[in-house]
Formats: C-alpha cells, structure tokens, sequence
C-alpha cells in the first residue's frame, strides 16, 4: 500500500494542476476502485486536496509549509504526540515556556518526561480519547514564579502523513482575559453598590430638594459677604485666565484696586519665570482637578509676593469649564525665615559633616535621629542602614535608661564618659562620648560625640599586663639565683670537709653546672627585662617570622609560612615567641623536616598556628610545658611566650598528636588582629 501511494503522490507531483481518479488509473495501471481509495487516503491524512469540476473531481498535492515552520508561526504553546503519547514536535513558544529544550523531550513518552507534572491522571485519559477522534477542551491554570496563570487547553485529534493517529496540546493563554472578567465583576459588584447608595441620596435629595432651594438665596447672600470680608484673598478668572473678581484682601496683598485688576490677565502678575508652570497649573483646573501649592506673585511696586493658593475649578449646570476659583495666602514673611533657616541649615550641615568626630543625636527612647559621615565611617552603616538604628545596636553598654537619666538630669549640661562601640563588621572598639541634651521640635534629645579611644584603651590595659610581667620576671629570676646560690654555697662547704676524697672530682663538676646555671638565668634575664616595656603594635606575622629566620639556623628543614597579610596587636618581644617555637621543634622535634605556620578563622577570632611533623608532645606535658622551669633547656622559654601573648590577651596551647608532631596554637580575639591592605579577607 505504501508502495502504491508513493506512485500516486509522484505522479500528483509531476502534474500539479490536478488529475481525475481516470487519469491516475490510466497512467498507474490501476483499477479505478483501488485508485479511488488510495487519492481519498490521502485526501484524509492532508497529503492531498480535492476540487470538483463539473461531475469530476480533480486530485492534487496539498501545498503545505512543513510542520516545524507553521507551528513556529503560532504564539500558542503547542505539542504534538502520536499515538501512544510519544512527544513528536514542540513549538518554541511552549520550549521557552517550559524552559524545556526540545532534545530533552522529542520522542520521550509524555507520562515520563519532565512535563508530567504538569498533566492530571484525568487528562491523560482524556488525551486517549483524543486519539479515538473525541477532542476536548478545558481551563487550565499554572503557577509559575509566584504568579497564576490562565490556559485554555485543547486536545485535538490529528492525523499523521502517514495515516497514523495523533493529538495536539495548544495552550491558549488567557490570564488576560480571566484577570479581566475578575475585575469587571468586581466592577459590576461596585458598580451595583454605588448605585443602591446612590438611589439612597437622591431619594434623600429629592426631600431636601424644596429646603435647600428655598435656602439658596439666603446662601448666596451669605457667600457674598464672606467673600467679601474674607482675611484671605479671593479671585476668580474666566476660561482664558482673565480676572473676573477679586476681593479686597487680593488688592491689598498685591497694591493694585479692584478696577485694575479686573478684565487683567492673571499672568500680568507673575513673574516670566513662572509662566509656563502657571498654565500647566491651569490645564489642571480644565480637565477638572483641584490643587494646593506655593505661588510667587509680582506685586504692583515690583516687589516679590508669595502665596498659598488653593484653587478649584468652576463649571456651569452643563458641567463645562467656564473657569477656575482661588483662594490665596500671603507667605512672604514665612518664605523669608524659610530660607534663612536653610541657609543656617546648611551651614550647621558643613560643620556637621566636616567633623571628624562621630557626631550622633539619639532620642529618648534610643533612636538615631541625626548623624554624620565621620559616624557612619566609624561603624561602617550606610545612611539608609542608619535611620533604623538604636543605641543598643551599637553601643555595649549604655542602656535606654540611661539614656532617659541623662536627658532628665537638668543638673550637668554637657557629660563626658568612656563606653564601648559594636561596628557592623562585628568588631568592637572602645571609645569617650562628649554629650548633653539639646530640645529639637520641641523634643529633647542626646547629642553626642564620640572618639575612638581603643588604641590608647590597648595600650593602657597591655603597660599594665606588662608591669605585672616585669614585676613576675623579677620575682622569678631572684628566686632561682638565690636557690642556686645557696646550693653552690653548700656543696662548697663540703668540698672543704672533704679534701682528699675521691668524689672531689664530682663535687667540682657539680660546682661548674650550677655556676653554668646561674649564668644561664642572668642571661635570660636580660634578652626579657624589655617585656611590656614598651607599648604593644601592630606586626606583620610573616614579616615577624621572616626576621626571626633570617638569624635561626634551621638547615635542611622547610619553613611554611601561610599567614597572608595577618596582622597581631602585640609586644615588641613577639618575634622571641615565634623563635622560641621554632627553636623548640628543632631543639626537640628529633625528625622534624617541615614546619608550617598558618591560620584560620573561628568565629570572631583568629587561631595562628605553628606546626611541625617532629615525634609531637605526650598528652600529660602538654600544659606542664608552659610552666616554670619545666623541660630540658632553661624552663622558661615557653612559660614567657605564654606570658609575652598575654599582654594583649593572646593564649597559646599545644594541640598536636604524638607521633604526628608538634602544634601550639594561639588565639587571637576580635580587638588584636587584623589584615593589611593588599589582603582579599
């Protein structure tokens, strides 16, 4: 069969005026029954069209664009599946939709594909009986990115080239229309309200109507006079702005009689400037909007004249324009202090912000109400973060009712204190606040400036940790050669007893180790008695340790160093901490070949570490190291590192494992470290 279409559809091709079922048999060798039904076939799959000319039908070729061309054409969604639900062609307007490509869903089965989601079990079943010829259409609604939206969906029965059964999906999208029919009914539902309130007031009107008819002389009257002796200014003017009445409060305000001002223009008494925003202002009044705003008028001497004017337009029982109604106020006097007050304004503004103080003003209930740039720099807010601060969001320990003491407190004008500051980034400083109450708008409030005092605040808290050290060092090493002092003095002693006795030899050499000894702790003494001597800074930790190398002799061993541009608030004997490490790996590491210096971040502290792969620390010396005369050597080199990082709270411990080498970690708080400025923290 599919033989024989082929031939028909050939020959069809070579004669595209058409041919009657005759000719096709005549020229195909068939009977005209079989030639008949196959130009009919094809006629029913769309491969062929018929026309009737007389009692002949005339067969020829469908011009058709090919599938992918037409649906590409349409802005509805379509998909097209054959007979068993095999996805077969999709237009770009349902891929893009879907954000679906089409090698992702071409000759999937639909019920397994990434589009069957989107589909009920009841659609699938009708989808079925779309294949069976019975088409279906319905609503449909999707969300998508937070928004719903309306389809109409249809199923069409299809039928392939082929003669195969198929069925087309089209999405119609019809939010519009649906978000339309929603608000027209809401509108008809207004629509009805308004008019049952509507009937209600004029069936109201209505019995009010012989009242205020018979009160509207009366009204007149009374309108009149007022207008007349109004302390405000009143005019009207025509459509074409030309003055038709002007009481007399306008003819004082602006030096001209009534008679001048009459029949005038109303742009006569502006200034050119202003011209153009005049007419807009009264193309407003024409298309029937009333407003208020500021107006400057040139009064008759030439002098500057401004006025509130609150305007309105007037129309006839027709509703037509036929002019516009003001009523105007004199401001001048308050335009005048306006632009004093801005003028100071500005100037307290330069002074406020060319401050490089941290200038602040808090309300009573703690709200930032005024600040400066030095204040937004000094807690890294920006302005639009600023104006939803409170006192306790930065400041550690001024509470709200102290803040209320103060403002109370009418015995101390101007206060002055020491408080600490929590910056955005989290970091913390100390700093003294210059403060006193000062009334704004009638509401008193705290102004305040603040000075970053955290530097002085360090050096102060670390020459007192310092002279704690000194005092400790002196203690110490006192003790220790007076100790050795007093042994050497009785092993001497015996040494007299004992002349001639074979353990003289022993009894010397014990004499030279302890004189050995003394020398050892006076030397020591004198490398440390700078400690705290000077206030702590700020070092470079790579820099540090890099000078420290320089003199070690390490040999073969590698020196890691990973610190960046790590910086430590320290004293000034921080590079003989880093060599005391150092010095104990190679003194003590056995195998060590490898030390590495690096650090982390956890939390708001920094942890710097020193590491080696030497046969590590026992689990019970590693707190006993940091004592006193604990180990081999002196005693003291790792008893006064720990006691050197605690001037500025810096704490070290030994965290390695034995086997695996040494670790000494020291923990550096938020206030003590920082990055240089080629560092990417």
């Amino acid at each position: 069969m599919e033989n024989e279409l082929d031939r028909i559809k050939d020959i069809l091709k070579i004669n595209p005026k058409g041919l009657t079922i005759e000719e096709v048999s005549k020229d195909l060798s068939l009977n005209r029954a079989t030639a008949a039904k196959y130009l009919n076939s094809l006629v029913m799959s769309g491969q062929a069209d018929l026309r009737e000319l007389g009692r002949a039908k005339l067969f020829y070729l469908s011009q058709r664009l090919p599938l992918t061309n037409l649906l590409s054409l349409a802005s509805d969604l379509i998909l097209i599946l054959d007979k068993d639900l095999f996805i077969q062609e999709a237009n770009d307007s349902f891929l893009s939709y879907f954000s679906v490509s089409k090698e992702d869903i071409k000759g999937r089965q639909l019920e397994h594909s990434s589009l069957a989601s989107y589909f009920s079990k009841e659609q699938f079943a009708l989808l079925k009986e779309a294949l069976d010829g019975s088409g279906r259409t319905f609503d449909f609604r999707m969300e998508k990115a937070g928004e719903t939206q309306y389809f109409l969906m249809k199923f069409i029965p299809l039928v392939f080239e082929a003669g195969s059964r198929a069925v087309g999906i089209i999405f119609e999208d019809i939010t519009e229309m649906k978000r339309y029919q929603v608000a027209l009914e809401e509108r008809v539902m207004e629509r009805t309200t308004e008019l049952v309130i509507a009937n209600n007031a004029l069936e109201k009107q209505i019995q009010e109507h012989l009242r205020v008819q018979n009160a509207l002389k009366e009204s007149e009257e009374n309108y009149r006079r007022i207008v007349e002796t109004a302390n405000e200014g009143i005019w009207v003017v025509d459509p074409g702005y030309n003055v038709t009445f002007a009481n007399w409060k306008v003819t004082d305000i602006l030096g001209y009689s009534q008679d001048e001002l009459i029949g005038r223009n109303a742009a006569d008494f502006l200034f050119p400037e202003d011209i153009q925003d005049h007419e807009s202002k009264m193309h407003t009044r024409i298309e029937g909007n009333s407003e208020t705003y500021e107006r400057r008028f040139r009064r008759k001497n030439g002098s500057v004249c401004w006025m509130l004017v609150s305007a309105s337009p007037v129309k006839d029982n027709a509703g037509e324009f036929r002019g516009s109604f003001g009523m105007m106020t004199d401001i001048t006097d308050r335009k005048r202090l306006e632009s004093e007050l801005e003028q100071k304004s500005k100037h307290y503004e330069l002074l406020l912000q060319t401050s490089t103080d941290a200038i602040h003003i808090i309300d009573k209930n703690g709200n930032l109400r005024e600040w400066n740039d030095a204040f937004l720099s000094h807690l890294g807010y920006s302005a639009n973060e600023a104006a939803s601060l409170n006192v306790k969001d930065w400041d550690t320990q001024l509470s709200l009712n102290q803040v209320r003491e103060r403002l109370e407190s009418k015995q101390v004008k101007c206060i002055e204190f020491e408080t600490c500051h929590h910056r955005k980034d989290g970091s913390l400083c100390n700093v003294e606040i210059t403060a006193t109450s000062v009334t704004i708008d009638g509401e008193d409030m705290l102004y305040a400036s603040a000075r970053d005092i955290t530097d002085r605040k360090f050096a102060e808290d670390a020459i007192k940790k310092a002279n704690k050290q000194v005092s400790l060092l002196t203690s110490i090493t006192r003790h220790d050669i007076l100790n050795q002092l007093t042994m050497l003095e009785g092993y001497i002693g015996i040494l007299k007893k004992q002349l001639g006795n074979e353990k003289f030899a022993d009894l010397i050499q014990k004499e030279e180790n302890v004189a050995k000894t003394i020398h050892s702790q006076i030397v020591f003494t004198r490398i440390y008695q700078n400690v705290g001597v000077q206030p702590p800074q700020w070092k470079q930790v790579k820099d540090c340790i890099s000078s420290v190398l320089a003199t070690a002799n390490t040999g073969d061993i590698t020196i890691v160093i990973e610190t960046g541009n790590l910086e430590i608030y320290a004293d000034l004997l921080i590079e003989k901490v880093f060599f005391n490490l150092i010095e104990n790996a190679l003194r003590h590491g056995e195998r060590v070949t490898e030390i590495h210096v690096s650090y982390r971040r956890t939390g708001k502290e920094v942890v710097l570490a020193f590491e080696d792969n030497g046969i590590g620390i026992p689990g019970q010396d590693k707190e006993r190291i940091f004592t006193r005369g604990f180990g081999k050597n002196t005693g003291y080199g790792l008893f006064l590192a720990r006691e050197i990082l605690a001037i500025t709270g810096i704490t070290i411990k030994e965290t390695g494992k034995v086997g695996k080498g040494a670790r000494f970690e020291m923990t550096i708080s938020e206030c003590a470290y920082r990055f240089g400025n080629s560092s990417t923290e």
